[in-house]
């Protein structure tokens, strides 16, 4: 581990003095400190510095649906538990991680296993749910191997599970709408990319608000690019059409008016 003048200059005044007096007197500290544990801290995922996370990056490439606008949310697919589960809701906005009672049900874990909680879920409404009860479960995507505290709700939701702010930080992951991937670096250092589901609903005819961001099972194609087509083009204006009693009428003044100018 190597120290500059500069870092030094960083620390606290109660650091530089501990520095200072470890610089006067290394002979009795060089034992206080084993350099393998200071290694294996390290090299520990969870205790790596900031300056190692700036390596996650994000660029046109990642863009999974190109140079076209778009509005959707970020799911994506894993496993909770021992269950396979679809339509992961990665939403940056959530104060809190959110299951609903039927994923529960799914996973073969009963209400009363949940520990209580006096914590009220509000919505943009501003109408106030209570949780059921919360329960840690294991959250695997792809090979990002988390533990995630979930508030139980029930409810009917578009998603089967919500990860949100108390998760992201935890698993060291960066979510992009945008690019609609997940990004995060495993023990190596090395940047690792989930990509977000193309299609979450696979065509099912439910009434869920973000069903119209997503791609037809029938046609294939994202029903709100063409949406967006279609308010983009303007209407052609018709063309005027008269009857054809005043067309002869306004003929007949015309040919007056040639025979009155006529020398």
């Amino acid at each position: 581990m190597r120290l500059s003048v500069y870092d030094a200059l960083q620390m606290s005044k109660e650091l530089r003095k501990a520095l200072i007096q470890v610089l006067m007197d290394p002979d009795d500290h060089k034992d206080q400190v084993d350099p393998i544990q200071v290694d294996e801290v390290l090299s520990s995922p969870l205790n790596r510095c900031a300056a190692c996370m700036a390596c996650i990056t994000f660029s046109d490439e990642d863009l999974q649906l190109g140079s076209a606008n778009h509005n959707r949310p970020l799911y994506v697919t894993g496993r909770i538990g021992d269950k396979r589960i679809d339509r992961i809701l990665l939403d940056c906005g959530s104060a809190v991680n959110l299951l609903p009672l039927r994923v529960l049900r799914a996973i073969v874990i009963v209400p009363n296993q949940l520990s209580p909680t006096l914590l009220m879920i509000q919505g943009f409404n501003q109408v106030g749910q209570k949780a059921l009860g919360t329960i840690a479960l294991k959250v695997e995507l792809d090979n990002l191997y988390t533990d995630a505290l979930f508030h139980v709700i029930d409810a009917n939701t578009s998603y089967n599970a919500l990860l949100g702010r108390p998760w992201l930080p935890t698993s060291r992951a960066i979510a992009s709408t945008l690019h609609q991937c997940l990004k995060y670096t495993d023990e190596h250092g090395n940047e690792k990319r989930i990509q977000g589901d193309a299609n979450p609903f696979h065509g099912e005819d439910v009434n869920y608000a973000d069903v119209k961001f997503y791609k037809s099972a029938d046609s294939g194609t994202s029903q709100v690019l063409l949406a967006q087509e279609k308010d983009n083009q303007k209407e052609k204006p018709k063309a005027l059409t008269f009857p054809q009693k005043f067309i002869r009428v306004v003929n007949s003044y015309a040919s007056e008016a040639k025979e009155y100018q006529a020398p």
